[in-house]
């Protein structure tokens, strides 16, 4: 075995034992302190600003890694399949409050327990012995944090018992639990590495084809995407040193080896199955997700003219009545696409650097939503709970360019959320002259 093979598989196998354990250990915490009344939950949901962004659950340092000679895989990974399973739980909903996100969620006909991670950690392990509420709560919740939930066929936690991953949730930036999803067609380049090692996966899946670790913070679980070269992956795992930019595929015997390490642009695609998506969800609020799809309805007239949106600008030289995630926006005075001033957003590897407005609107209305932005993956796009609504993004904007989307509000919305945020690690952008009419 030549030594890039054999740092190659050691990393993997120490993670996957570390991987093991951290799991077990936070199955057994959790146990302890699950089951929380519906009381304890706060109509109000309290600002993520004051929490810390999501660190990595490791303190490890990966030694930098250098593209090797890379042999093509015998086979191409297809789409992991779990729709036999027991489908996730619908009905999930959390709020933030006093430091602490309580999770709820409906009862899976069949079940005997759920699991709750967040970013790939346990959270909860709830056993289902018919109480009326089935609740999770995350005592160290953090900025952004990715849930995923699952139904068990019983108590074993073995791979036969696991139901379908959910597709992910975020705690967005006003305290709540919502669905989210990177958009379909988003492309991200990685350093993907190989490993070989059975047994069970962090999500305890059984390890095998497809079944790819990443750093949960910038891929969450529940994602499929594609890697040149290899074929489909479900995000389902984690690993010692899969932090940030990396993703880590699974690959038989010695064709791990030959992989080796390797730059990869990887390419977000839909759930190539009906199965397994967040159900029965209401409305999301604030976030990066497109809402559930609703029946449209015609508009009947033309909403006002003149911009909805106060400080689109950011003539005032501040945020205000923006909201931002802490520590990763600023408003500056060059370069702008007008006036004196623009947004500045820096996401880091873990911190997307949204921003967010929401204001009021009439029902029964199409809207146009537009900006001005210059970097890398720019993002705009509106939450239009009751109504259907679009997010348009550009992978890369040299000069200021104008992005243009459009939604419908429903009978019965009556406030829409505007939304601009970067991408995880992509560097800064400038966002200017941002426009609801």
């Amino acid at each position: 075995m030549n030594p890039m093979s054999f740092r190659t598989r050691l990393s993997r196998l120490s993670g996957g034992r570390m991987r093991l354990i951290a799991t077990t250990l936070a199955v057994i915490v959790a146990g302890f302190a699950i089951a929380v009344p519906q009381s304890s939950q706060q109509a109000h949901a309290d600002s993520t600003a004051t929490l810390p962004t999501c660190p990595f659950w490791s303190n490890v340092v990966p030694p930098v890694r250098s593209t090797t000679p890379w042999v093509p895989p015998s086979q191409t990974a297809q789409p992991v399949n779990l729709t036999s399973r027991l489908p996730s739980p619908g009905g999930v909903t959390g709020t933030l409050s006093n430091g602490q996100v309580t999770i709820t969620l409906n009862r899976v006909p069949g079940a005997q327990a759920y699991r709750v991670w967040r970013n790939g950690q346990s959270v909860a392990w709830i056993s289902d012995f018919g109480q009326a509420t089935l609740t999770a709560v995350d005592t160290a919740p953090c900025q952004n944090a990715f849930y995923s939930v699952v139904a068990m066929s019983d108590q074993s936690g073995s791979d036969a018992s696991m139901g379908q991953l959910s597709a992910p949730y975020q705690l967005a930036s006003n305290g709540t639990v919502v669905p989210w999803q990177i958009p379909v067609g988003s492309t991200i380049p990685m350093l993907v590495t190989s490993y070989n090692d059975g047994g069970q996966t962090a999500s305890a899946y059984n390890a095998g084809l497809g079944i790819c670790a990443v750093d949960p913070r910038v891929v969450p679980w529940g994602t499929y995407f594609t890697v040149p070269g290899y074929g489909t992956c479900f995000a389902g795992d984690i690993g010692l040193w899969i932090q940030n930019d990396t993703v880590d595929v699974w690959l038989p015997g010695t064709q791990a080896n030959n992989w080796g390490v390797q730059n990869r642009t990887i390419t977000i695609i839909a759930n190539p199955f009906t199965s397994g998506q967040p159900t029965s969800n209401p409305p999301p609020p604030p976030t990066t997700t497109q809402p559930p799809p609703t029946t449209t309805i015609p508009p009947t007239t033309n909403p006002p003219p003149g911009n909805v949106l106060a400080n689109g600008g950011f003539e005032s030289g501040a945020l205000s009545p923006w909201t931002c995630d802490a520590g990763t926006v600023a408003v500056a005075g060059s370069p702008v696409h007008s006036g004196s001033h623009a947004l500045v957003i820096t996401p880091t590897s873990s911190d997307d650097a949204q921003c967010t407005q929401t204001v009021g609107v009439q029902p029964n209305k199409t809207y146009t939503l537009t900006d001005w932005v210059q970097g890398n993956y720019a993002y705009l796009g509106a939450t239009v709970p009751g109504g259907t609504g679009g997010t348009i993004w550009t992978q890369s904007a040299p000069g200021y360019s104008q992005l243009t989307t459009s939604f419908t509000t429903g009978a019965t919305t009556t406030s829409v959320t505007v939304f601009v945020h970067g991408w995880y690690g992509q560097g800064a952008v400038n966002v200017d002259d941002v426009a609801l009419s």
